[in-house]
């Protein structure tokens, strides 16, 4: 009975112990956190951190139900170059650190924000000669750098709502963004799930997962009905190669290995996809491919695990690999039921100017080729033009070969050939 006695005040007493506690932080705390100066100090720490001069209508404290400070209508302006407006800016403290009269942030959540980015006219770039570690000593810098950003950000959730950022290029339809959603959690691994809308695509999803000591990660991209046709107007304006109306739908599953090593499955398919180059027009039909990426830290290799068309009509497989020390390219490419007329059609359009294209297209002009192979390899992308380092293998059936000088036609051809 004593012992039971004992526990029921030991249970009794830390009961009360706990409702004083409250009933003391529910006293104090409004002071505290109603203060001008903790006010000063939120708009003082955004300001900082943001390293932007911060206007806003009013701020906002409430304690309960869990103690915030809303600013509202906030505006902030960066150098002329970008710009920003906020409904409503929530900003939650950690609660121990603020009775102390330190302010440590723990959510910030963001309903409505508008940011407008002036994006830089494009210059003609000169041509330089990268050294091969330049790329290793740029991943290095960007360790560094973000070293003390995570650590500022550590512990921090961020959530946007309804969010749009417009990018603004002078000459150039405005590129933008609408419906953002973001949840992003940065304690010792970043997870992020953001979602949104734009003119380039009809939605995006992207869901990941970063671990902010080692950089380990792994994540996954949807994008639905992406509008190809658009990104030339931001990327390459002055290109000549136009892609028309077309819509691509694309899935990406990638991980990430420390900052050395990065890969990727895709998955992608387009109904259509019209190109237009030096006012030829080509419209591939039914384009599907499936493949994967690796970035490391000498060398990057593509693979295409299957890549199939209904026009031209072609499967095709293949692998491109570039390495850094000892400089290296290569690409093997296998195709299995190619067309010929059909791939003829589109190389003499998208390739008119190419001599080795024209003069290969005028001897072999129809038939069916059952499996041809492809492989070039050099030290860079110069020696991919010169024919000594091309290997093709095929085999053709129902043939249609035009031989030059003699002006002589050959019908229903069929044999292998090697170049």
């Amino acid at each position: 009975m004593k012992k039971r006695k004992k526990i029921l005040v030991l249970i009794s007493g830390s009961i009360i112990v706990l409702l004083l506690l409250m009933a003391a932080l529910i006293l104090i705390a409004p002071k505290v956190i109603e203060s001008d100066f903790v006010k000063r100090e939120i708009v003082a720490y955004l300001s900082k951190k943001t390293d932007v001069s911060l206007e806003f209508a009013r701020v906002d404290v409430s304690f309960f139900p869990r103690p915030h400070a809303e600013i509202r209508k906030a505006s902030l302006l960066v150098a002329g170059k970008v710009s920003a407006e906020i409904e409503s800016l929530k900003v939650y403290p950690k609660i121990w650190p603020l009775l102390s009269g330190k302010l440590q942030i723990a959510v910030l959540k963001a309903q409505s924000p508008e940011i407008n980015i002036n994006l830089p006219q494009s210059k003609d770039h000169v041509k330089k000669n990268h050294d091969p570690s330049d790329q290793k000593d740029s991943r290095e810098k960007l360790r560094l750098a973000l070293i003390p950003i995570i650590s500022e950000i550590k512990g921090l959730s961020l959530l946007v709502e309804n969010g749009k950022v417009n990018l603004v290029k002078e000459k150039i339809p405005p590129l933008w963004f609408n419906d953002i959603h973001i949840r992003m959690d940065m304690s010792k691994q970043l997870k992020i799930d953001m979602a949104c809308k734009s003119n380039l695509w009809k939605e995006i999803s992207l869901k990941g997962r970063l671990d902010l000591t080692t950089f380990k990660g792994n994540g996954s991209v949807d994008l639905i009905c992406i509008r190809p046709h658009l990104l030339p107007v931001y990327i390459l304006p002055n290109d000549t190669l136009r892609v028309g109306d077309s819509e691509l739908n694309l899935n990406i599953a990638f991980k990430t290995e420390s900052m050395k090593n990065f890969d990727a499955k895709i998955k992608g398919s387009i109904p259509l996809l019209p190109l237009t180059r030096n006012n030829q027009k080509v419209d591939f039909k039914n384009v599907n491919i499936d493949g994967t990426l690796n970035i490391a830290e000498d060398q990057l290799s593509i693979s295409i695990l299957d890549l199939n068309l209904d026009y031209p009509r072609l499967d095709l497989s293949g692998e491109f690999e570039m390495h850094k020390t000892p400089p290296r390219v290569k690409l093997k490419l296998e195709g299995r039921g190619v067309d010929v007329p059909s791939l003829r059609e589109v190389a003499l359009a998208m390739g008119r100017e190419v001599s080795e294209v024209q003069y290969i297209f005028s001897i072999v002009k129809g038939g069916k080729v059952p499996q041809i192979s492809l492989e070039i390899n050099g030290k860079s992308f110069d020696d991919f033009g010169k024919l000594e380092n091309i290997l093709i293998k095929g085999s053709m059936l129902g043939g249609k070969i035009h031989i030059p000088g003699i002006d002589l036609d050959l019908d229903e051809v069929k044999g292998d050939a090697l170049i």
